[in-house]
């Protein structure tokens, strides 16, 4: 994985055209928010291009799960665009926003609910990924 828009390397460009759908990240070991896990899946699942992907994070994140989403572009190389984190998610109806909001487009449509967004971490990562990262 090569780091893209650090201080130390070039500025991230979106590709031409539009994105192709989003990446969800969810940084908290599955095992600790299996239901969270389970209507993120469902809801990727049924979206146009999502793909999510699962971190074994074995630290504990103070009071929920924490994700990351990501505008995607499926050209050589794939890229994966700035991250919007959110969370931690400590309550259900915050799950659930985010949920109804990944299944209604998610970064592709617009930013998060605005009842998520003071809890919104800056995402600076950006990454152009290996193609066989996002299968």
């Amino acid at each position: 994985m090569r780091q893209v828009g650090s201080p130390n390397s070039e500025p991230f460009e979106p590709p031409p055209g539009g994105p192709d759908g989003y990446a969800v990240i969810l940084a908290t070991d599955p095992e600790r928010s299996p239901e969270f896990l389970a209507q993120l899946r469902a809801v990727v699942a049924r979206s146009r291009g999502g793909v999510l992907i699962s971190l074994r994070e074995p630290a504990r994140w103070s009071g929920g799960p924490v994700i990351s989403v990501h505008l995607r572009w499926d050209g050589e190389p794939r890229v994966v665009g700035p991250g919007q984190w959110l969370g931690p998610l400590t309550a259900a109806d915050e799950r659930r926003a985010v949920c109804r909001w990944l299944a209604g487009g998610g970064p592709l449509t617009g930013p998060p609910p605005a009842d998520l967004r003071p809890g919104t971490l800056p995402g600076a990562d950006r990454a152009v990924m290996a193609a066989q990262t996002l299968n």
